[in-house]
């Protein structure tokens, strides 16, 4: 597979259809999971899963900070033919994250219901997300790691393979969910261990593709100055996809606080199901745009301009088309999929149309906005990307998240998302238009 020569489409299809494999799997075990804490422990289960979405996403958060950063970077050095510079960049993501995952661990395993409180959870709720998380802390390392390696491994050439981890470890995880929550009685702490031991899987298998004759990724040594010097880029370049997944913690934070000071547990319940839908949108947002930027950067490192914009424009369509799909569920089945979540009381079957047809139009939306800032980052503009990330994830819903509700009452919480992404694709709109590839993208 040639990513320089071979036909664009073949080349995203190809890399798509790995990814959007993970994505499925990542859909099913994420639904099973919630799914079984939902229909075991009721809403307060949903709530307490809403709780602990911030822990979450700060993990991965990091973690794809320094692999799509260190990934990108790498492709661009090998398409320009600096094949052991790409090594470097790898090295340097790889021992940053090992650190970084060793910290989160400590802090999550000394601090973790002080942080869950802070995330919303109170009085049961709490308990619950407590129980739900000691599992995931002791092996935070595992899920950290698996967001910086993966990236790595598909623009290695393998993207096949990195799915094939993720779906392993996503299957263990469903029957794990069925066997340890269901069948030894573990409520709440069996999704944990499952989640948890699924993980660990995962993380093994991704560490055996080292051992494969066709890896090649390397390690270099390097003075202390270049090791800081190519982090200090990595982070810049993956600052984008950090912000990104970062906020969705910041924001469900921000979202559990006003729910509680505003409405009731029913409706904490609600936005549960919501912000998993969208973790799950947003997640095949992520696969388009990592399909599209595989490709993108060695070709932009290359300079095959008009390759880049072919591979754009299958990336963006595509995300599109993924975020319509998930409006128009959450629009024509709302209850539906409440109730397919956990075991939904009358109050809270009753809020969901409301809350889930609010917040829908953000799906069709947010796909566009994340699959964006694949393209800026492979083609040199990390900047628009971090600011797009914070745009969408912090500054412009946060801001929303509070004026609405004052401005409108209550309900109009749940505008705050779709508000906020249609401001931020008007921007994307605007700085695609300062760039060659992004003008001709926009006239076809």
């Amino acid at each position: 597979m040639d990513v320089l020569k071979d036909n664009p489409c073949k080349l995203f299809l190809r890399y798509l259809a790995a990814s959007l494999g993970g994505c499925m799997i990542m859909t099913v075990y994420g639904l099973v999971d919630t799914l079984a804490i939902g229909h075991y422990e009721g809403p307060d289960g949903a709530a307490a899963i809403a709780a602990v979405m911030p822990m979450w996403t700060i993990m991965f958060s990091v973690g794809l900070l320094l692999g799509i950063g260190g990934s990108v970077l790498m492709a661009q050095h090998r398409g320009a033919g600096k094949r052991e510079e790409g090594d470097c960049y790898f090295t340097a993501a790889l021992f940053t994250g090992i650190l970084a995952a060793a910290l989160l661990t400590l802090v999550f395993l000394l601090f973790l219901n002080p942080l869950l409180f802070l995330f919303g959870g109170r009085g049961h709720v709490l308990e619950l997300a407590s129980a739900y998380s000691r599992w995931i802390a002791r092996v935070l390392p595992a899920f950290t790691l698996m967001q910086v390696i993966a990236p790595f491994i598909r623009n290695d050439g393998h993207p096949g393979y990195a799915t094939f981890c993720t779906m392993a470890g996503g299957c263990f995880n469903i029957f794990g969910d069925i066997y340890f929550v269901f069948v030894c009685d573990m409520g709440i702490r069996g999704a944990g261990l499952a989640t948890a031991l699924g993980q660990l899987l995962a993380i093994s298998l991704l560490a055996a593709y080292f051992l494969k004759k066709d890896c090649s990724l390397r390690l270099r040594l390097m003075a202390a100055r270049d090791f800081f010097k190519r982090l200090g880029r990595i982070l810049t370049m993956g600052a984008g996809n950090f912000v990104v997944d970062l906020a969705m913690g910041i924001l469900a934070v921000l979202f559990n606080n006003q729910i509680i000071a505003l409405m009731s547990t029913d409706a904490l319940a609600v936005y549960g199901v919501v912000s998993n839908l969208a973790t799950i949108v947003q997640t095949f947002g992520y696969a388009a745009g990592e399909s599209a930027q595989a490709i993108m950067s060695p070709n932009f490192g290359a300079g095959h301009q008009d390759r880049v914009r072919t591979v754009f424009r299958y990336g963006m369509l595509t995300a599109a088309l993924m975020g319509l799909l998930g409006l128009l569920l959450a629009v024509i089945a709302p209850t539906a999929i409440v109730g397919l979540y956990m075991k939904a009381e009358p109050g809270v079957l009753a809020l969901a149309p409301g809350i889930l047809r609010r917040y829908a139009p953000a799906f069709a939306l947010l796909t566009l906005n994340v699959c964006s800032t694949y393209y800026f980052q492979s083609v040199g503009r990390p900047a628009v990307s971090l600011v797009v990330s914070l745009l969408r994830g912090v500054v412009l819903t946060g801001l929303m998240i509070f004026l609405l509700p004052a401005l409108f009452g209550p309900s109009a919480l749940w505008l705050a998302a779709p508000v906020a992404e249609l401001l931020v694709l008007a921007y994307v709109a605007a700085e695609l238009r300062k760039s060659t590839v992004g003008k001709k993208f926009i006239k076809n």
